[in-house]
């Protein structure tokens, strides 16, 4: 297989569908304006030991960093999929993906739908109640007429895009389950289950037992109106896809265990 140039990846996979946790799907408007982050990736590259997602050692990933270390780091609200993104593609940055076959250069992620996770409580039991009788819980997806993700009344209410349920961890954190998906130089991908709402994988949509369509989902924990955390699961393992050139589909490669800990925090 020729390797595509980043450029070329990107361009295709975008008129194809291919990033398909990402947030292009119908123009939107009315949800607010993106919010800028700062990532801190856990784990590095250089640090002996194991499989998993990691950052380059180099610090947190401050959206809006100029020249060489340029990183775009945001939740896209604007266009109302709430996706939370990070891409290096045009940065001296690199995140790096620790796979079975050699280290690979990660340089964007999107994981679906962070932003729009409701603050999720600390402490066994208060965890217990909110993945029990919280609304966002037991409220599945719900849109109007348009399509467009229904949200409750008031500032502090929620949007009812639960699709994957919640669930409470052994240190009694809550947390919501996500899909996701990391590109990877020059035209691999990882993902972690596939989003039902935005922009499914095609096959995906008519056939989720697909092996590509992930096998794991991810946890997303909200413990304050600031910060927001988004664990693998245990023993996650991502699909990994290879593409065969611009729309042409992709090779499906095998499973491979990817943990990771990334967290968002305002900036």
């Amino acid at each position: 297989m020729k390797p595509l140039s980043t450029a070329i990846f990107v361009a295709a996979a975008l008129a194809g569908g291919l990033l398909n946790a990402n947030a292009q799907g119908k123009p939107k408007t009315g949800c607010g304006s993106d919010v800028s982050l700062v990532v801190t990736i856990s784990g590095s590259r250089s640090a002996p030991g194991g499989y998993g997602l990691t950052s380059d050692g180099s610090g947190p990933y401050r959206d809006g960093t100029k020249g060489a270390a340029k990183v775009s780091a945001i939740f896209q609200v604007d266009n109302c999929t709430h996706d939370f993104t990070t891409n290096v593609a045009s940065s001296t940055r690199a995140m790096w993906a620790l796979l079975s076959d050699g280290d690979q250069r990660a340089w964007f992620f999107n994981l679906d739908r962070v932003h729009s996770v409701p603050v999720t409580p600390e402490g066994q039991s208060a965890a217990e109640a909110f993945a029990a009788t919280h609304a966002f819980c037991t409220g599945g997806v719900q849109t109007d007429f348009n399509g467009m993700i229904l949200k409750g009344a008031g500032t502090a209410a929620w949007y009812h895009d639960n699709y994957a349920g919640c669930g409470v961890d052994e240190l009694g954190r809550a947390f919501v389950r996500r899909a996701g998906g990391f590109s990877l130089d020059p035209d691999d991908r990882l993902s972690f289950q596939i989003s039902p709402i935005d922009r499914p994988l095609a096959s995906c949509s008519v056939d989720p037992s697909d092996p590509a369509c992930g096998a794991s989902f991810l946890r997303v924990y909200h413990p304050d109106i600031d910060t927001w955390i988004v664990r693998s699961e245990p023993d996650a393992r991502g699909s990994h896809r290879v593409w065969a050139g611009g729309n042409a589909g992709y090779v499906f490669v095998g499973y491979e265990v990817a943990p990771f800990e990334i967290t968002a925090v305002k900036k």
